[in-house]
């Protein structure tokens, strides 16, 4: 009992898949719901979009929080919505409140089993993406976190940031689209098929999502969800797991 009770404890869930895609100036959101807990085995379903301030949207994935010290992305993310405005101010905000506790998990993670924290934390560590707009303008943040230790085993903490309007990719098809979490499968399908996207944005995600879904079957489940925003509203296209609280 005492074993279980350590294990829930030091419990350090993390999450994949999402993928963000703008074009012109829609932006839609997909993600799947399982975040699978690296020391049980466990796993669990939740939403991965969240509103974290009315037309703020956020979304994330890798190591999701850490139990024992009350980590929480989400909760962090949300707490950023409430104390700052706007995507960019709301993102950095973000950034501070994250970077210490994250590398505590990290560390606690890593300790447990480092062959884990390698496969699943090491590249990068956590990646986030706020979205919304700005003066009318499709605004997208990206920062990925990426925690590694030196000699002594203590962590070190890298952030690489995307911003559009900015320096984001867009591929050739005038589809600007983002990835976190373990993106591979799609990568490579997309690779591929270079007119994949000729099916349009948000038919594009849904694939995109059930491919890495049915590749991925331990670390990515269902159901799906699939968020629309433009500068007036936003509209949930497969709501999943998640509430009514992107309908405004």
């Amino acid at each position: 009992m005492l074993v279980a009770s350590l294990l829930l404890f030091s419990e350090v869930p993390w999450a994949t898949y999402v993928i963000v895609t703008k074009q012109r100036k829609t932006i839609v959101i997909g993600a799947d719901s399982k975040v699978s807990m690296a020391i049980s085995g466990k796993s669990s379903i939740v939403c991965k979009i969240l509103e974290v301030r009315r037309g703020v949207f956020f979304s994330a994935a890798g190591l999701y929080g850490q139990k024992s010290s009350g980590f929480d992305v989400s909760k962090m993310a949300g707490i950023a919505g409430t104390e700052s405005i706007g995507v960019r101010e709301i993102s950095e905000r973000f950034v501070s409140l994250v970077s210490r506790p994250l590398q505590e998990a990290a560390a606690a993670a890593r300790k447990w089993n480092p062959e884990y924290f390698a496969e699943h934390f090491a590249s990068p560590t956590l990646g986030v993406a706020f979205m919304g707009y700005e003066k009318g303008v499709p605004t997208i943040v990206v920062h990925y976190f990426l925690v590694s230790f030196d000699r002594q085993d203590k962590p070190r903490l890298r952030i690489r940031t995307n911003s559009c309007p900015g320096d984001c990719p867009r591929g050739d098809d005038g589809i600007l689209k983002i990835e976190l979490g373990d993106s591979k499968p799609a990568q490579v399908f997309v690779a591929n098929h270079p007119d994949f996207w000729n099916v349009g944005q948000i038919e594009g995600v849904r694939q995109l999502l059930n491919l890495t879904i049915n590749a991925l079957p331990d670390d990515v489940g269902p159901p799906d969800s699939i968020l629309q925003i433009t500068p007036t509203a936003s509209k949930w296209i497969d709501k999943g797991v998640c509430s009514d609280a992107g309908n405004k």
